[in-house]
């Protein structure tokens, strides 16, 4: 109720409202009545003063054409006589009746007239002696321009406006000098008059400001002076030189209709009580709606961009000032929809589906869902773009279509200049960059943003400072500037840098553009990119002295600083280390993960040496993964002993290659001089031999070079050249030894054992030559050999009907390989009909004493991603069986054969060995013994509950060729047999 009775109140305090801002605007009404008519009244003297400016404009420009055209005569012929004259001038003032004469004054003195009679007074007059026409005769000498000058007083009487033009010829040699100047005299009365100026039915009074071109600062010279003090509406009238300045205002002065609209008053309150009447009914509804509209109208009043809103009946019943602002036109000017359209190009498409809404009663059909591009034509008549869109405003009260008029003009002619600079420079393959005097960027063309990488935009926002590299000091650029003073160019090459931070080399040259008066305007720089022909230049000598790779220097470099160093080491008496480094395991990278890895891995190698040694060291590449360090200066062997440890300190951090974590490490060996009193050639070769020792003693270390020392590693190398040399020449056979199940006679696998079949000395058994091969890369390569013959020759047995398991040993070394897993996934692809569960690979317990969790994600990796079995060899030497049967996943452990040898007689193998078989029950692992050499180590492995076995008294290792028939004759033995049958019956009871 409460609530009731407050709106009441409202409404009442509305109508209340209503009828008080009726009864106040009632009385103001005739003011704006006045406001309107005194605009409309400006807008008529604006329209007549602009029609009078533009018959002036015309009429003085036909007079003016002519005078142009007047010099022709002269350079035509310079001789020109009187008669003449007057012949060709008669033509043209018998068409143009204002025209009074025209003179022309060689050296500034009347000697041609026409007509003669009636200015005869004129003729031999100096313009330079006439104080009224000396500056306007000097101005036009000067600036080679047209001028008009007056209105004066003529001498041969009445008033006139002059046009002078100067006359410039070439004399003989070519030369141009002044000849003179022709002028033309317009009769000032004929002129206004026949431009409108005096007609009598004029609705305005006019008046002209600007003698002789000065515009404000010049005489009224037409009409009433007094215009200028009354608030005149102006308009300037531009001329060859200067202008003139138009006043105007309706004849009778602003306020001469002020009391012509006393009768509105008694209409105004006769509508006030109409409008009185229809609120009070319409109050309450519009009491609820209005304050949304209002918001509306304020956001659309007050925006920039351009709004017209018209009604069902296509009135227009709102423009705001921003569409009056920019096109003129106001609702008084277009009071219908169908009137906006033709200032306008609107497609006939678009108009026609407005025109379908319309008359489907707003809403039935679609309005165009997109914008279209239109031309306008403005209230002064010129023209506009803009996009169009509509949309429709529905409420209780109206139904109205909303017109949006996005003006896109100022963006159009943007496009347009942009695309008037691309034509101008987009021909050019040189860069093209204008400057003002104060190095602001002006404008570039595409060949200068394809150069430099920055867009038009950024240029235009910068000075070519931005393009500076640093490789240029103060002195160059001010030689430059020096030159360009002296000279109004310079030309050189320049290093810039590119947006995106690299550098490159130009041709640049730089001329200033002058002015008329010497003074420089601009300056234009022309460039084109010599980058590739720089960087062939550097290549070469890069190629010649360096490295290409790491950029480090090459053998010849390293020489010639080696032969300085010596120099100086003898002067000072210093020591020289001359230091030989080879990566380890390098090219299980390149294989792994490919040359381009392998290529980055040794550029950040050569990084990190050269930020772990001194500035006064040389770094050397001499090629693959080898370097060469030359160390000066060095006093003790802890100072050479510091230096080597810090480089193998920051090698061994890990390698970040493209989000690839790689770990690797280097051996090196130095040699030191003097007390290695030898050549380069020989102290890098006894670096190398030092390199060597380290690499078999561990890798990731260094060792000085020792001569005794030296020996046994030179027959080492040896020893592996001719091994890898056996390799080649397929001296290296493989014997198999079998694998069977004593308590049902089943053969269950072959375990490959490499033989080599030496030329001289006959066959060698593994003792006899792979302690020589452990921590050399031969290792990795012997290692793949024997997988790939034993797979190739399981692949021949099972084309022969023999399906079996083959076990091949790994060595440590070849099971920590970064790229161990993926070499035993390639050669099992080229063998696509062996299941990968017949092979099984046998590791060395020992072999898990590093890293246990390593070794245990690659047993993982072999079962679960390759397929192939995995069994824990010579169990139970390791210092931790217990932890290595815990945490490897192995199918298969085979006990240590020294522990099965002496079981029978050591009471401690014995407990071994049945430990070994207890703990491989426990973990559900398959236990198999080796060294079964009697019948009695098999019938006490029988009754450990031990099945699976291997030994002599089982069979030797024999050559593949004898596998298959020896499996076709193997007999079980007997003694095992029975004992079998006999714990059968045990069992059951």
């Amino acid at each position: 109720m409460r609530f009731l009775i407050a709106t009441k109140l409202v409404f009442n305090s509305m109508i209340a409202i209503i009828a008080l801002l009726i009864l106040v605007a009632a009385s103001y009404l005739d003011h704006v009545i006045q406001d309107r008519t005194a605009s409309a009244l400006q807008s008529k003297v604006q329209q007549q003063l602009s029609q009078y400016h533009n018959n002036l404009v015309t009429n003085l420009q036909n007079h003016i054409q002519i005078v142009r055209g007047l010099p022709g005569l002269f350079a035509v012929n310079p001789e020109l006589t009187q008669a003449q004259f007057e012949i060709a001038m008669s033509h043209l003032i018998g068409k143009h009746t204002q025209l009074r004469n025209i003179a022309a004054a060689p050296d500034m003195v009347i000697r041609y007239m026409y007509p003669v009679a009636g200015n005869e007074q004129a003729i031999g007059l100096d313009y330079r002696q006439e104080p009224s026409q000396a500056d306007a005769a000097e101005r036009a000498r000067v600036t080679r321009k047209l001028i008009l000058a007056g209105p004066l007083e003529l001498k041969q009487g009445g008033t006139g406006l002059i046009t002078r033009i100067p006359v410039y010829l070439l004399d003989e040699s070519g030369q141009e000098y002044f000849w003179g100047i022709i002028s033309a005299v317009i009769d000032a009365e004929t002129f206004f008059e026949a431009s409108g100026l005096n007609a009598e039915d004029s609705v305005i009074e006019i008046a002209i400001r600007g003698k002789d071109g000065l515009g404000a600062q010049g005489e009224v010279f037409f009409g009433n002076a007094a215009l200028f003090e009354n608030d005149p509406l102006t308009m300037p009238l531009a001329l060859p030189e200067g202008y003139w300045s138009l006043a105007g205002q309706p004849k009778g002065g602003w306020n001469a209709n002020k009391n012509a609209v006393w009768q509105s008053r008694i209409l105004i309150f006769a509508i006030a009580l109409a409008i009185f009447a229809l609120l009070t009914a319409f109050v309450r509804f519009m009491f609820s709606s209005s304050l949304a509209n209002l918001k509306f109208r304020q956001v659309i009043d007050s925006s920039p961009v351009p709004y017209i809103l018209v009604g069902r009946d296509r009135k227009i019943s709102f423009i705001n000032p921003a569409f009056t602002g920019l096109y003129g036109y106001s609702m008084h000017d277009l009071p219908t929809l169908a009137l906006w359209w033709n200032k306008t190009n609107i497609p006939k498409n678009f108009l026609k589906t407005i025109n379908d809404w319309w008359d489907a009663n707003l809403g039935v059909k679609t309005l165009p869902d997109s914008s279209v591009e239109v031309r306008i034509t403005c209230l002064d008549g010129s023209e506009r773009l803009a996009l169009l869109s509509v949309s429709p405003l529905h409420d209780a009260v109206n139904n109205e279509l909303l017109l949006v008029v996005y003006d896109i003009t100022t963006h159009k002619l943007a496009e347009q200049q942009i695309h008037f600079s691309e034509q101008i420079f987009s021909q050019a393959h040189e860069g093209i960059v204008l400057t003002d005097t104060q190095s602001r960027i002006l404008q570039v063309n595409p060949a200068f943003s394809e150069i430099t990488g920055y867009s038009v935009e950024e240029a235009l926002q910068n000075t070519p400072a931005m393009l500076k590299s640093g490789k240029h000091d103060d002195a160059f650029f001010q030689q430059m500037w020096q030159s360009l003073e002296n000279n109004n160019y310079w030309q050189g090459e320049i290093w810039n840098r590119h947006k995106e931070g690299h550098l490159y080399a130009l041709m640049l040259t730089i001329s200033s553009m002058k002015d008329p008066q010497g003074q420089t305007q601009n300056y234009v720089g022309l460039f084109s990119d010599i980058t590739q022909s720089k960087v062939q230049q550097e290549k070469l000598e890069l190629m010649a002295h360096y490295d290409v790779l790491t950029h480090l220097p090459n053998r010849i470099l390293f020489a010639d600083r080696f032969a300085q160093a010596v120099i100086h080491s003898q002067r000072l008496g210093t020591w020289l280390g001359v230091c030989f480094l080879d990566l380890d395991d390098f090219k299980p990278v390149n294989d792994t993960h490919g040359h381009n890895i392998g290529d980055l891995l040794l550029i950040e190698v050569a990084d990190r040496l050269r930020a772990s040694v001194r500035e006064e060291d040389t770094i050397s590449r001499f090629g693959g993964d080898e370097f060469a360090i030359l160390f000066r200066d060095i006093n003790s062997y802890e100072q050479c002993e510091q230096l080597l440890t810090r480089l193998h300190q920051t090698l061994a951090e890990p390698y970040w290659i493209n989000n690839l974590r790689i770990m690797i490490s280097a051996s090196s060996g130095i040699a030191l001089y003097p007390m290695d009193n030898v050549d380069l050639d020989t102290l890098l070769r006894h670096a190398d031999q030092a390199m060597y020792q380290a690499k078999i003693t561990g890798r990731n270390t260094f060792r000085l070079f020792n001569p005794e020392i030296n020996q046994k590693v030179v027959h080492k190398h040896n020893v592996i050249q001719r091994l890898r040399e056996a390799l080649l020449n397929n001296e290296f056979v493989l014997h198999y030894q079998p694998e069977i199940n004593m308590k049902t006679g089943e053969i269950i696998a072959v375990e490959a054992l490499i033989r080599w079949q030496h030329p001289d000395r006959g066959l060698l058994y593994p003792n006899d030559f792979l302690s020589d091969v452990e921590g050399s890369e031969l290792e990795f390569d012997l290692g793949l050999w024997v997988i790939d013959s034993a797979l190739q020759q399981l692949q021949q047995w099972q084309q022969k009907g023999l399906s079996i398991l083959v076990s091949v040993n790994i060595a440590a070394n070849h099971l920590h390989a970064n790229n161990f897993i993926e070499s035993i996934q390639q050669a099992l692809s080229r063998y696509p009909d062996i299941h990968p569960a017949s092979l099984q690979l046998e590791i060395l317990e020992s072999g898990a004493l590093g890293d246990v969790q390593m070794l245990s994600r690659i047993i993982d990796d072999c079962r679960q991603l390759v397929g192939v079995q995995i069994a824990l060899d010579d169990f139970g030497t390791g210092y931790s069986s217990l932890t290595h049967l815990r945490h490897l996943a192995a199918n298969t452990v085979k006990i240590d054969q020294s522990f099965v040898l002496d079981m029978l007689v050591d009471a401690n193998d014995y407990n071994i060995v049945e430990g070994v078989i207890s703990l491989a029950k426990a973990f559900n692992r398959q236990v198999v013994a080796e060294g079964v050499e009697t019948v009695e180590h098999g019938l006490m492995l029988l009754s450990m509950g031990c099945e699976l076995a291997q030994g002599y008294q089982i069979a030797r290792p024999m050559p593949a060729a004898d596998i298959q028939s020896w499996c076709q004759q193997f007999e079980l033995e007997p003694a095992w047999k029975s004992q079998v049958r006999s714990a059968k019956p045990a069992k059951e009871s």
